[in-house]
């Protein structure tokens, strides 16, 4: 419903043949959250994964449907079981009247929300390092994953990171660029 939503995907991947029909909503579409202190421990991000909890907390009580996705198997097991008992139910009742889905990236495809919570999960580790291994991401069909992705939001995208762009270093991998 926010040209935003699609203009990553419209630019990138449909040489800009997209349009997207706007509501009339004063809300930005796409929120970015950066999650200064999260760490990327044992392959997962715990401080990242509270914050994303928080916020699925939030959607439950006001969106007819939510997707959470995590960049990792391992990260979205983690906010599963950051979940209250309350909550898991709550989303198992919305994934099971098709009003939900909870994936990790390799597994999202043709899914649509009108909320999408996102966790990157990677980020630097206790050593205050930044090691760019994106699992499914550094696949030569990487940056498809990301289109599938970023068109799963009718309303809003919800993006969780501990990283900022400037902790990217530069990369041939057409993917990760």
């Amino acid at each position: 419903v926010h040209p935003d939503l699609i203009s990553f995907s419209n630019t990138h991947f449909y040489n800009n043949e997209l349009t997207a029909y706007p509501q009339h909503n004063a809300l930005l579409p796409i929120r970015h959250h950066y999650i200064e202190d999260g760490r990327f421990i044992d392959r997962k991000n715990e401080i990242e994964a509270k914050a994303v909890v928080q916020r699925i907390r939030e959607v439950l009580k006001t969106s007819r449907s939510i997707g959470v996705v995590a960049f990792s198997e391992e990260q979205l097991s983690l906010i599963w079981n950051l979940l209250s008992a309350n909550e898991q139910e709550e989303l198992n009742n919305k994934l099971d009247s098709n009003e939900g889905f909870f994936k990790a990236l390799e597994n999202v495809q043709g899914d649509e929300c009108d909320s999408l919570i996102i966790s990157f999960g990677y980020g630097k580790n206790e050593e205050d390092k930044f090691i760019m291994r994106f699992g499914p991401m550094n696949s030569a069909n990487g940056r498809k994953r990301l289109n599938v992705l970023l068109t799963r939001a009718i309303n809003t995208i919800d993006f969780f990171c501990s990283v900022s762009s400037s902790d990217f270093k530069l990369t041939d991998n057409e993917s990760i660029q």
